[in-house]
């Protein structure tokens, strides 16, 4: 293996880390917007049915 390969290769693994990690980020986001939207909806929903 050459030179030029091993870099092809280091590129392309660092490109799959950092979309790895950019998806791991935007799923851990949707989670805490999820989470915040469920919140949200029961305290709406706790001060709304409570007669």
């Amino acid at each position: 293996m050459n030179l030029k390969e091993a870099l092809d290769r280091s590129r392309r693994a660092e490109r799959i880390g950092w979309t790895a990690i950019a998806l791991l980020l935007a799923l851990g986001l949707l989670a805490v917007l999820g989470v915040l939207a469920g919140v949200v909806l029961f305290s709406y929903l706790a001060v709304n049915l409570v007669p």
